[in-house]
């Protein structure tokens, strides 16, 4: 949803209970590690699965 210049978003926020951050099997990048919000992947805009390369860049993700 894309509101005017100026204009406050009014949807709600989501606060999320459980970050963790597990191996995923990818067909686009095998082994890579993929972010979970409350058991759920997190997704690019795209509604792409967001994988990361490395354990480390997860767990960077995973903390912001």
């Amino acid at each position: 949803m894309v509101s005017p210049k100026g204009e406050i978003d009014q949807r709600p926020r989501r606060f999320y209970t459980d970050v963790s951050i597990a191996l995923e099997p990818s067909a686009i990048q095998p082994g890579g590690w993929g972010v979970k919000l409350d058991g759920r992947p997190l997704r690019t805009p795209e509604k792409h699965l967001l994988v990361a390369p490395t354990e480390r860049l997860a767990a960077v993700i995973a903390g912001e």
